[in-house]
């Protein structure tokens, strides 16, 4: 391959490089606002469909943000693409302050109180839950599992994690990523409409000099006898 990289990384190493970039998080940041602008839609779908995506990163539905990014940007009839994109709001630095954030807003909306929350606790918590259902998943179709826990010690921790866990971020991810979804609205609409209207100038421009060209071409031309 002519692209082919001289020092090929191994699988550990892409990983490390996906969530600590080497040239860091700012140029991943350009790119996606670069990408955003260019997409053809009106700023008003495009900005919508961004905050529909940054909206979802608040869900505590970890590996499905896509997917509820993409449904309420069609049920808003917004960007569906822009809404994609508008996922990065959730990423590895941001998230263990959007789990803080949102279990911290849901257990105060809820008329709890906000005890010791933490980022990584909550991920740590989400971890657990994963690695307790998918061992009992095991168990169900057969497969030995060393320190097995019964199933009514799993439904006990499961309904705990639900409700001390899932309701409460679920609630308060909802209400703060609102406030996030409507800042990115309103500072993406104008950026968005503002790089339209200069790349819509230059391809008139373009055109216009273009046709200049031309004109001046065809009167230059010998006129044959």
């Amino acid at each position: 391959m002519v692209f082919k990289r001289r020092d090929p990384r191994t699988f550990w190493r892409r990983c490390v490089a996906f969530v600590f970039p080497g040239r860091g998080y700012t140029r991943g940041w350009k790119y996606i606002g670069r990408r955003v602008q260019r997409i053809r839609d009106t700023p008003e779908k495009i900005a919508l469909g961004f905050a529909c995506g940054a909206l979802a990163s608040f869900t505590p539905l970890f590996g499905c943000h896509f997917f509820v990014a993409a449904f309420l940007a069609w049920v808003l009839r917004a960007n569906v693409v822009a809404g994609l994109f508008g996922t990065i709001v959730g990423n590895p630095l941001s998230f263990p302050l959007i789990a803080t954030s949102s279990l911290g807003a849901g257990r105060v909306l809820m008329g709890g109180q906000n005890q010791s929350v933490d980022g990584e606790g909550v991920m740590s918590a989400f971890a657990d839950v994963g690695a307790l259902l998918w061992n009992a998943l095991l168990q169900g179709v057969g497969f030995h599992v060393e320190n097995a826990v019964s199933w009514s010690v799993t439904k006990v921790r499961f309904m705990d994690f639900w409700e001390q866990v899932m309701i409460p971020y679920f609630v308060g991810g909802l209400a703060v990523g609102m406030v996030v979804a409507i800042i990115c609205y309103f500072l993406f609409r104008p950026a968005i409409a503002a790089y339209q209207k200069r790349r819509k100038e230059k391809l008139s421009a373009k055109k216009n000099s273009n046709s200049i060209n031309k004109m001046k071409s065809a009167t230059k031309a010998p006129v044959s006898s």
